[in-house]
């Protein structure tokens, strides 16, 4: 007379004339085995008691997954279950003997996380493996292994929120990820095992755990026009030079004034105040943007006078012509031509030549106490 304890057993694919997985018979005495977390399923016999014979046995049941229900003669207490434990390759009873077949469960098992966790005995279940995972023993000699981990990877700026947010995830576990791309930076699309295809951009996306599962996603920075106009007599040096740029780049514009004139200003979207002169100047990309640069021609202002007897002086370069008014007044004109009364005349002599180096006197056309016009003449006049 025996009754032994048999805590989280595997009976599969199993003949006999009686008791097709477990044959009970006391002698002399009551035989009462106690069976917890165990599975008796695919197992046969043509006399009686397919799963469990009992011939002066009362064995007693509790979480355990036994095909056609509790045995004839014996005690079932909580969490026993029938249905089917979803082997992963199970053998059909008329193979038996053999060694062959997978009686590990599928992730979809009812057996799973349907043990009695404090019946367990054993630390690893028979393939080595942590006896209980995800706080919950299975039923059976094996333990799924359904704690899968989930990786999210970044490429690029930008995060992932993951909800819920665990250390493992249960098979079937249903996880939302959602992309947030820092600014001036969009999604580019989402990789890993399991998607079929790379990148693609839905967002948020659902996935279903059932294995170990590693993903990417992949951002890219916004890319930006940057247009340079200019107004006058001038260029803009842009360092560097693309076709677009990413936000965030950092670019310097030097304005290049050509000779005779120099830089007004700058204008433009990136501009709180128009007609800024620093220069260069340094802008950090952050949409497309226009700026002009503005030159403006260099002038001079020649005030002269004829107060004195022997007439007076100038300094500068150029060339000045003297005409006769209607008045009898004389006037200083810029070489090249003068107007009145709707007609421009050409000057074919420089009367006052204006150089830089020298202070050319007046050649006495203006009379004394006589006073000059001032005129407003370009920077460079291009004198002889």
């Amino acid at each position: 007379m025996s009754s032994p304890s048999l805590t989280n057993v595997t009976f599969g694919g199993n003949w006999a004339n009686s008791g097709g997985a477990v044959f009970n018979q006391s002698v002399g005495g009551v035989s009462s085995p106690v069976i917890v977390n165990t599975i008796l399923w695919g197992n046969r016999a043509p006399t009686d008691g397919p799963q469990i014979s009992n011939v002066n046995a009362m064995p007693t049941l509790s979480y355990s997954l036994v095909q056609g229900g509790c045995p004839t003669g014996a005690a079932c207490g909580a969490g026993m279950l029938d249905a089917d434990p979803l082997f992963v390759a199970p053998i059909d009873a008329g193979s038996a003997p053999t060694t062959t077949g997978d009686y590990r469960l599928q992730f979809a098992s009812p057996a799973i996380d349907a043990g009695n966790t404090l019946s367990v005995t054993a630390a690893t279940d028979l393939d080595g493996n942590p006896r209980v995972v995800h706080h919950i023993v299975d039923m059976g000699a094996y333990e799924a292994q359904t704690a899968f981990t989930l990786h999210i990877g970044t490429a690029g700026q930008g995060a992932v929120e993951v909800d819920p947010q665990q250390d493992v995830y249960a098979y079937g576990t249903a996880v939302t990820l959602t992309a947030q791309a820092d600014t001036g930076w969009t999604l580019a699309g989402w990789s890993g095992a399991f998607f079929a295809q790379a990148n693609l951009v839905p967002n948020p996306i659902t996935l279903t755990i059932a294995e170990n599962t590693s993903i990417t996603a992949t951002f890219e920075a916004l890319t930006y026009s940057l247009h340079i106009g200019t107004a006058g007599q001038g260029a803009v040096e842009v360092d560097p030079q693309q076709d677009v740029y990413a936000y965030g780049t950092a670019v310097t514009l030097t304005a290049q004034a050509d000779t005779g004139w120099t830089l007004a200003g700058w204008s433009g979207a990136f501009f709180a105040q128009a007609n800024l002169v620093p220069n260069p100047i340094t802008l950090t990309i952050a949409e497309n943007t226009s700026i002009t640069a503005t030159f403006e021609a260099l002038t001079y202002t020649l005030s002269l006078a004829a107060d004195l007897p022997q007439g007076g002086t100038v300094s500068g370069a150029g060339c000045l012509h003297v005409r006769r008014t209607g008045r009898g007044r004389r006037r200083l004109h810029r070489a090249g031509s003068s107007s009145s009364g709707g007609r421009t005349a050409r000057h074919r002599r420089c009367a006052v030549p204006l150089h830089a180096d020298r202070r050319p006197r007046l050649d006495g056309a203006f009379p004394p106490g006589r006073r000059l016009r001032t005129a407003s003449l370009p920077a460079v006049i291009g004198g002889r």
